[in-house]
């Protein structure tokens, strides 16, 4: 095989129909392609468009107290046992600080009440 060798006109209608069939495979392969990307755009939109409003709706003060109030009733369910004792150890120990408490808060009470009580006979004066 010569590289001088002339090309012959079967030749060259092999090439071209072989080109010709070689350039509709690659546009029907190109149309699918950009077919199956654009809905696999357009479902990604739809789902993330879904996801966004049930995420929003949830976020609603009504509709998220709610799921918090199911999230922490599951929570004490589950650890109640662990909860109830930990309430039996740390009770007796607030119950015995709440004489000193309530002394160490008596001068401010004692001087928010009697704040108040100026207050008040100034204003009936």
């Amino acid at each position: 095989m010569s590289l001088n060798n002339p090309v012959t006109p079967a030749a060259g209608t092999a090439a071209e129909t072989f080109l010709a069939s070689e350039v509709a495979d690659t546009k029907r392969s190109l149309m699918l392609t950009r077919i199956s990307s654009a809905a696999a755009a357009l479902f990604v939109l739809v789902y993330l468009g879904y996801i966004t409003s049930h995420f929003q709706d949830s976020m609603r003060p009504a509709n998220a107290a709610t799921i918090a109030q199911g999230i922490v009733a599951d929570r004490v369910d589950t650890n109640a046992t662990a909860i109830a004792d930990e309430v039996k150890k740390r009770v007796p120990t607030l119950i015995e600080q709440v004489p000193d408490y309530a002394i160490k808060q008596m001068p401010d009470y004692r001087q928010r009440l009697e704040d108040q009580i100026i207050g008040d006979i100034s204003g009936y004066s």
